[in-house]
């Protein structure tokens, strides 16, 4: 983790431009269509200026609407590769302008190897030395890592050694100039230099998902940096991540529940979950730290610098549940382990945090106590998890557990749920102390049926979720919200501010509340998605066709997508009982589907053809009443088109 220097000027907001070089001997332009075939060099030139009074940098495209972005170095119109800015600014002591620079990936492809093995990295190079254009002076670059020849002789270089995993950022290298006092303004150039894999054909395959698949199903906890970095992991290894625009996969390795997530920037997040997995992401890729373990089921975790606990439990041979605390104090290289009689017994650690005061509060549920019931756990311990002692929950004839615990100063909230014998079920159950986990007091609220998440951005302003809706606490009581439906399923609670709280759970549910106000990405319905056809010319002009089980309806039906350099997008939404099964283009703008639908007047299938020549998709063919499937369409360029299937 690169701490902040002591700088005096402001952030840069945009840096560098830069060129995209696949490391071959073919010298072939840049292609305007955007592919990346292997063999090529890519190049693109953006001439960059810098105030350095103010650090306000300038990077061939206007600034966007609004203001130029803080952190943000596009390049390549940030088709290819992105480049991001910190802590930048002059020293004053040694007349040195700093900044920190990472080199994200955007494409499908790994980045700095040409055989997704050998690390050859990333080295961005000067085209355009540093030169004044506003006062005298000479500037330099102060820190080059080396020099190279890659368009001429003696360029300097700043050298990133690792891949690149699709979409994933480097960690960061420090880029120093010399500037004379006598220079306000500087410009220069940069490129990148990199090896793409070679085997880009069939040989070498990667997942990429587009926008029909429904990435926000079982998620099971949330954290963040700021509103546009978020990570949210659940069940069945998934792991996504929003920018402030969309949601995108990130390939975990693994297919284990996923329960916790945590972190301390956004090169440095942990993931943990069933069979004692500990993942790490170090803004390129997540690696697995910890694991397997057969009957392991690590809940959440937390840190105090480089310092990690995790929270959990392990099954023995008699299906007991012993709790389990794991403590890493060089950032997950190595762990210990607390099986402590208060950490032991038949119980689950669910939720873990820590105080201002320094200790750490667990929580969970204990099997089977005296009076016949299930009761919450709550354990404290003052040095650092050596450790532990019980702390006393009010004793009341009900089944109660804990689930996750949040704490600011030595203001801590425990959130679960309690049996009752009103609603002949579960209802919230939350627990408040204001001396550091050491009292704690019964809240009382109309609650949602059981709380599985808390998170606040202050002892008044606290936000729990589960199953119903989102609970709000204020300093003097708690307040249902309910942005969701009275069926869904929050889990987890993250926020970056008191103004902007993320909320997620099952069925692709997820609220966001801004400025107070909540809003809601709807249900979409139970959605099983299959890809059945994927026709394109190059990455950024394909199309797909997702196949689509909708339960609410009971029926079949598909959605075209077309992916572009902005991403995935949905062209024609998913209509019932339309199964679209074959996909063809011409490559100079026609674009050509077959398929068929079901006709319930009727009770058969109907021959369908649909055509986009560019300006929108059209039905052009339907063939009624006679059964007909269209299921495979071809042509051979010249005018001629081949669609294949069945009829009744």
């Amino acid at each position: 983790m690169i701490m902040p220097k002591p700088l005096s000027a402001t952030r840069i907001g945009a840096l560098a431009a830069l060129v995209l070089a696949a490391a071959c001997t073919d010298r072939t332009p840049t292609d305007p269509a955007g592919t990346l075939p292997a063999g090529r060099e890519m190049r693109t030139e953006i001439a960059c200026t810098v105030s350095v009074a103010d650090g306000a940098v300038r990077c061939g495209d206007p600034a966007p609407a609004g203001g130029a972005s803080q952190d943000l170095i596009l390049g390549g119109q940030g088709t290819y590769v992105r480049l991001a800015s910190a802590n930048a600014g002059r020293d004053d002591a040694t007349g040195e302008f700093a900044v920190d620079v990472t080199v994200q990936n955007l494409l499908s492809l790994q980045m700095g190897t040409p055989d997704g093995t050998t690390a050859t990295g990333v080295r961005v190079f000067f085209e355009q030395m540093p030169t004044a254009t506003a006062g005298s002076g000479e500037v330099t670059v102060a820190n080059a890592d080396g020099t190279g020849t890659f368009t001429r002789v003696g360029q300097p270089y700043f050298a990133y050694p690792a891949i690149l995993e699709p979409r994933g950022s480097s960690a960061p290298r420090t880029w120093r100039f010399a500037v004379p006092d006598g220079v306000t303004r500087f410009g220069f150039t940069v490129y990148v230099h990199t090896a793409l894999p070679a085997e880009q054909g069939v040989l070498r395959w990667l997942q990429e998902e587009g926008p029909a698949w429904t990435p926000l199903t079982q998620v099971r906890a949330l954290w963040g940096t700021s509103p546009n970095d978020v990570f949210a992991v659940g069940l069945s290894g998934r792991i996504l991540h929003f920018d402030g625009a969309r949601w995108t996969a990130m390939r975990s390795g693994t297919g284990a529940g996923l329960l916790g997530v945590w972190g301390t920037s956004r090169h440095d997040v942990y993931a943990v979950g069933d069979s004692g997995t500990v993942l790490r992401y170090d803004g390129n890729r997540w690696n697995r730290l910890a694991g397997p373990v057969a009957n392991r089921f690590l809940r959440t975790l937390w840190g105090r610098g480089d310092t990690l606990w995790i929270a959990g439990f392990q099954r023995d041979a008699n299906a007991r549940s012993h709790g389990l605390v794991m403590r890493s104090v060089n950032g997950g290289a190595t762990w210990s382990e607390t099986f402590s009689t208060a950490a032991s017994g038949n119980r689950q650690l669910w939720g873990i945090t820590g105080t201002s005061g320094g200790a750490l509060v667990v929580t969970g549920l204990q099997f089977g106590t005296a009076d016949g019931h299930n009761d919450a756990v709550i354990l404290r311990s003052t040095n650092g998890g050596d450790s532990w002692t019980e702390q006393e929950v009010v004793s009341e004839p009900s089944a109660r557990h804990l689930y996750r615990v949040w704490a600011q100063g030595e203001h801590v909230f425990a959130v679960g749920e309690r049996s009752s014998e009103t609603i002949a079920g579960f209802e919230g159950f939350t627990m408040r102390s204001a001396d550091g986990g050491v009292t704690w007091t019964r809240e009382s609220h109309a609650a949602p049926l059981s709380l599985y998440g808390v998170w606040g951005s202050a002892p008044d302003d606290v936000t729990a979720v589960g199953p119903g809706g989102v609970l709000r606490y204020d300093g003097t009581g708690w307040t249902a919200v309910n942005p969701g439906g009275a069926n869904d399923a929050f889990h987890a609670v993250w926020g970056s501010s008191a103004g902007t709280v993320f909320a997620a759970g099952n069925n692709q549910l997820m609220a966001r509340r801004t400025e107070g106000a909540w809003a809601l990405t709807p249900y979409a319905g139970d959605f099983d998605h299959n890809y059945v056809a994927v026709w394109g010319a190059g990455t950024n002009g394909l199309y797909a066709v997702a196949r689509v089980y909708d339960n609410d309806v009971n029926s079949w039906g598909t959605a075209l997508l077309h992916r572009t350099a902005q991403g995935w997008t949905t062209v024609r939404p998913w209509e019932a009982n339309l199964e679209l099964m074959g996909i063809w283009g011409t490559g100079t703008g026609i674009v050509i589907v077959s398929g068929f639908r079901y006709n319930a007047n009727t009770g058969r299938y109907e021959g369908v053809i649909l055509r986009n020549g560019g300006s929108g998709w059209t039905e052009t063919v339907r063939v009624m009443g006679d059964g007909t499937r269209f299921n495979a369409v071809h042509g051979d360029g010249a005018g001629n088109v081949w669609i294949a299937g069945n009829a009744n």
